[in-house]
């Protein structure tokens, strides 16, 4: 599911009355549950448009970011571990989404037309949460 972001007003216009189905939202959400997901989102989005990340470069600083250590110090099963992850599972759907282009021969990653919509629904999402109260796991389950 590619999203592409109206240019005019009257695309706009014509984004807003498309219909979503709960497919749709469902298929978003499960795409953005993911941490890894969503850090890769994070980091890719702030590229220059246009610009690669090799995706070595990519998962060692999101293996940074789960062990809390810097990039080049993250031992090589943990990093591993990450790039396996991203190669083979998050960043092709990731980029079936529209959300980032990968190209997997060459190892690279960019922004994709979707990648807009992606960081602003994570950071909605989050927004929400934070604001929501906290709720322990037995009052949840009723």
């Amino acid at each position: 599911m590619a999203i592409d972001l109206p240019e005019t007003p009257i695309d706009l216009l014509r984004f807003l009355l498309h219909p979503v189905t709960a497919d749709d939202l469902n298929e978003f959400h499960y795409l953005l549950s993911n941490r890894r997901r969503r850090l890769a989102i994070a980091r890719v989005s702030v590229l220059v448009p246009g610009k690669f990340i090799d995706t070595n470069t990519l998962a060692r600083w999101i293996a940074g970011v789960e062990t809390g250590m810097e990039p080049k110090a993250v031992p090589t099963g943990d990093y591993q571990a990450v790039y396996n992850g991203l190669t083979q599972t998050h960043l092709p759907a990731l980029d079936d989404a529209g959300v980032v282009n990968y190209n997997s021969d060459r190892k690279r990653v960019r922004r994709g037309p979707a990648i807009h919509a992606a960081v602003v629904l994570i950071i909605v999402s989050t927004g929400v949460l934070w604001v929501l109260p906290q709720r322990n796991r037995d009052e949840s389950s009723g």
